[in-house]
């Protein structure tokens, strides 16, 4: 590995990626400062998950070691790609399945290459590692930490959006019925451990005008 690459190659490009990039924001949120919002979510949501089950829902977890390495891991790769693809808008993502597939096929191309760079090794090796392409594809997997993960991914987005309606900036209205639809995906089995949040989450959206 060398040092410089780790600091100034591909993945540095994440600190200059804005999200929402189609609204004039009050603050300019970088893909990288996203991820932190998203470990530090995805960490306590965790622990409280963690705290709050059964030992049926603990024993699927494996050890709380483990579902915190597992939060941690996928939260921390889940938007690696953008450091070479940039923040795709939603809508536009998500319009077909057919697109939706073709651009993760490709995004994954593009996470062998940022952690090629990383660790200063060809493609090969690098996909060997725990922190490889294979990874990022399962960071919102259907386990108990991709779970976590998704939700925590949809919170910093929500987070995003009532910042800024909150400082009376109502260009972000154009994200609010994408939110409130993606929403609606936590009312899902697999989220079922996750209904306490889901529920202050909606109450929170609905509070700031969007109909859930």
């Amino acid at each position: 590995m060398k040092l410089e690459r780790l600091l100034f190659g591909e993945a540095e490009r994440l600190r200059h990626v804005q999200r929402f990039s189609t609204c004039a924001l009050t603050h300019k949120e970088s893909v990288a400062e996203h991820g932190f919002y998203v470990i530090l979510y995805s960490l306590a949501i965790a622990q409280w998950a963690w705290e709050r089950g059964d030992e049926a829902f603990q024993g699927a977890c494996g050890t709380r070691v483990g579902l915190e390495h597992g939060v941690l891991l996928r939260a921390t790769l889940h938007d690696l790609e953008e450091a070479r693809t940039g923040d795709i808008y939603r809508p536009f993502k998500h319009s077909s399945p057919a697109l939706t597939e073709a651009l993760e096929t490709a995004a994954a191309e593009e996470v062998k290459v940022v952690l090629a760079d990383v660790f200063d090794d060809d493609i090969q090796a690098a996909s060997r590692r725990l922190i490889n392409h294979e990874t990022w594809r399962n960071s919102k997997d259907h386990t108990v930490a991709g779970s976590i993960v998704a939700f925590a991914d949809f919170l910093s987005a929500m987070a995003t959006m009532l910042f800024e309606r909150r400082l009376h900036n109502y260009t972000i209205d154009e994200h609010r019925t994408t939110l409130a639809e993606h929403l609606k995906t936590f009312r899902a089995e697999r989220f079922e451990f996750l209904a306490p949040l889901v529920r202050q989450a909606t109450s929170l959206m609905e509070d700031s005008g969007v109909p859930t």
